[in-house]
C-alpha cells in the first residue's frame, strides 16, 4: 500500500512537470514506469486519471479564457478547428493502437521521431 503510494506521487510529479513542455507526458509515464519497474493494477485507468487531473487544473486555471471560447464561439473560431485538427491524431491512434503503443520501445521511437519533426519545423518555419 505505502509503495503505491510512493509510485503514485512519482508518476503524478512526472505528469506535472511533462505536460506543459513540448514532450509527451503520456509518453514519459510509461518510459519512467517501465524503468523504475513499477507496476500498478490497471496502469492505463491510472494514466487516465492523472491526465483528467491535469485536465481540471487547466480548466480551473484558464477558466476566464475557456468561458469566453464557449460564449463566443465565432470569435475563437481558428482556436476552435486547431483543437479539432489537433484532437483528431490523437482519437485516431487511441482507437487503432490502443495496448500496443504502451510500450516502452514504441514510445521511445515514438519520442525520437517526434523530436526529429520539430527540429525540423523549427529549422524550417518562417515568423509571421
Amino acid at each position: 500500500m505505502m509503495l503505491d503510494i510512493l509510485f503514485g506521487v512519482i508518476l503524478g510529479v512526472v505528469q506535472g512537470v511533462t505536460e506543459f513542455l513540448p514532450i509527451s507526458s503520456s509518453g514519459h509515464l510509461i518510459i519512467v514506469r517501465d524503468a523504475l519497474g513499477i507496476t500498478l493494477a490497471n496502469d492505463l485507468l491510472f494514466d487516465v486519471l492523472l491526465h483528467f487531473a491535469t485536465a481540471m487544473a487547466i480548466i480551473v486555471y484558464f477558466w476566464k479564457d475557456i468561458r469566453s471560447m464557449i460564449l463566443e464561439p465565432r470569435t475563437h473560431q481558428m482556436l476552435w478547428l486547431a483543437i479539432l485538427l489537433g484532437t483528431i491524431p490523437a482519437v485516431v491512434f487511441g482507437l487503432f493502437f490502443d495496448t500496443s503503443i504502451r510500450n516502452s520501445s514504441v514510445v521511445a521511437v515514438a519520442l525520437v521521431a517526434g523530436s526529429i519533426l520539430f527540429l525540423v519545423a523549427e529549422k524550417y518555419a518562417t515568423q509571421t
